[in-house]
C-alpha cells in the first residue's frame, strides 16, 4: 500500500511504501479526504530497502524524485520514468543491484551525486540531452555499465563518477570544463594515455592501463593536476612536471613503484598528503624554493629516498609544515647548514634511529639532509629560529654519542 502527504492546495508526495507487491505503478492522482491531489514528488527514503519490488512505474505527473527514495531496493530490475520528470536527487537508485536499464526522460535537468552508485548489473543508460553535469559518484561501481550516451552540453564530470565502471568504452570527450578525483579509475577499456580537459590546461591524470605508464611529462599549459593523477602507475619512471603547477595533491603519484626520477617546477608552493609515499624506488629529490607546505607523510614509505634538498627558507620557517613528512628510514648522515640551524624538530622526521649526525655549513641558502639507521634513538631535523649558540652544545653531546657508537662518525662541529 502506498502512503501520501499533501504538498499543498493540489499536490501530493508518495512518502512510503508497504506491501508485498512485487510491482508497483504509482498513479498520476489519488482522492485524500475526498478531495483529489496530483501526485508530483516521490519523497526522500519513500521506498528505502523496499526489498521485493522488482518494478517500478513512475507517472509524468511526478516533478521530483527525493534523496535515497528507491535507495537499496535490492530486487528493482526495471523502473519506468516518464517525461515530466524534472528532479532526480541525491542516492535516488543507488545500491539497486538488479538494475539493469534506466532511461532518463528529456525533461530531467537536475540529477543529483550518487544516484545509481553500486548498481552493479546496470548496462545500459540513456541520459537526457541538455545534462550539463554528472555529480560525484554517479555510477561508481556500476561494474556491468557498457552503454551510455555522453550528450554534447556535458560540461561537468563529479569526483568517482565512474569509478571501477569496468565495462565502460573509452567515450573521448574534448568538451569538459571540470572532471573530479578519481572519476574514470579503473576504467579499464580506455584508450591508455594522460587525459587532459579545460582546454590543456588541467590534467585528470592517467586513463586506462597504468602498466603501460612508464614516464609523465605535462606540457607546459597545464597549470592544475587531479589528486590521485597518477596513483599506482607503478611502471612510470620519470616525472616532469612544467613551470606554472603551484600544488601536487594528495596521493598524486603514490605507489609509483618504479619512480626514479622526478623534476618540480620553481612555482611549485605544497606537496599534498601522501603525494609520493610508497615510491619505493625514489632515491633524490630536489624540493623548490617556494614551497611552503609539505603534508604529513608526504614520502611516507619512500624507502630508498637518501637524498633531499631543500631550502630553509622554503620548508623550515613555516608552520604548515606537517608532521614526519619523511616518515622512512635513512642510511646516511644529516648534513644541515650550521649557520641557518636553529633548534632540533621533533615532527620533521619522525623519530629516527641514528649512529651519526653531523652539522655542517653548506652555503648561505641550500640544505643537504641525510640519515642512517643506528641503535641510539635521536630526534632529527631542524626550525629556524634565532638561537642556534644555545644549541651547539646539545649537538655536541649527540656528536659524541655517535662518535663513540661509530668510529667514523664526525668527531666535532665544523
Amino acid at each position: 500500500m502506498l502512503k501520501f502527504s499533501k504538498k499543498g492546495e493540489n499536490e501530493c508526495a508518495v512518502v512510503g511504501y508497504e506491501g508485498d507487491v512485487t510491482t508497483v505503478s504509482i498513479p498520476d492522482s489519488v482522492e485524500i479526504e475526498g478531495r483529489k491531489y496530483c501526485v508530483t514528488e516521490i519523497e526522500a527514503e519513500a521506498f528505502n530497502m523496499c526489498k521485493h519490488v522488482t518494478c517500478i512505474e513512475i507517472p509524468a505527473s511526478v516533478k521530483k524524485i527525493g534523496n535515497s527514495a528507491f535507495c537499496l531496493c535490492s530486487s528493482l530490475e526495471k523502473v519506468t520514468l516518464n517525461d515530466g520528470l524534472e528532479e532526480i536527487d541525491r542516492f535516488a537508485f543507488s545500491f539497486c543491484e538488479n538494475l539493469t536499464e534506466v532511461i532518463i526522460p528529456q525533461s530531467t535537468k537536475l540529477i543529483g551525486d550518487g544516484v545509481f552508485r553500486e548498481c552493479r548489473k546496470l548496462a545500459k543508460v540513456r541520459l537526457p540531452d541538455g545534462l550539463t553535469r554528472l555529480g560525484r559518484d554517479f555510477f561508481s561501481r556500476c561494474l556491468s555499465l557498457s552503454d551510455i550516451n555522453f550528450p554534447e552540453s556535458l560540461t561537468h564530470i563529479g569526483a568517482d563518477a565512474f569509478c571501477l565502471c569496468q565495462m565502460l568504452p573509452d567515450p573521448h570527450l574534448h568538451s569538459l570544463e571540470e572532471i573530479g578525483d578519481s572519476a574514470f579509475y579503473g576504467c579499464k577499456l580506455f584508450e591508455p594515455r594522460i587525459l587532459f580537459y579545460a582546454n590543456n590546461t588541467k590534467c585528470y591524470g592517467w586513463v586506462g592501463d597504468p602498466n603501460k605508464c612508464t614516464e609523465v611529462e605535462i606540457p607546459a599549459t597545464v597549470t592544475h593536476i587531479n589528486s590521485l593523477a597518477f596513483c599506482n602507475c607503478r611502471k612510470v619512471k620519470s616525472v616532469v612536471l612544467p613551470e606554472g603547477i603551484t600544488e601536487i595533491g594528495q596521493y598524486t603519484f603514490a605507489s609509483c613503484n618504479g619512480l626514479t626520477e622526478v623534476r618540480l617546477p620553481s612555482t611549485l608552493k605544497s606537496i599534498g598528503y601522501e603525494a609520493f609515499s610508497y615510491c619505493i624506488s625514489l632515491t633524490k629529490i630536489k624540493i623548490p624554493d617556494g614551497v611552503t607546505e609539505v603534508a604529513d607523510t608526504a614520502f611516507q614509505g619512500c624507502k630508498r629516498l637518501v637524498d633531499v634538498e631543500m631550502s630553509p627558507y622554503a620548508v623550515f620557517g613555516v608552520k604548515l609544515f606537517g608532521k614526519a613528512p619523511f616518515a622512512i628510514k635513512y642510511k646516511r648522515v644529516i648534513e644541515l647548514n650550521s649557520l641557518l640551524v636553529k633548534t632540533l624538530a621533533k615532527d620533521l622526521f619522525k623519530k629516527n634511529k641514528l649512529k651519526g649526525f653531523k652539522v655542517t655549513g653548506v652555503g648561505m641558502h641550500s640544505v643537504r639532509l641525510t640519515l642512517s639507521i643506528g641503535k641510539t634513538e635521536y630526534w632529527s631535523g631542524c626550525l629556524l629560529i634565532e638561537d642556534l649558540p644555545s644549541k651547539v652544545e646539545f649537538l655536541k653531546q649527540k656528536l659524541e654519542e655517535a662518535r663513540r657508537a661509530v668510529p667514523d662518525a664526525p668527531a666535532s662541529l665544523s
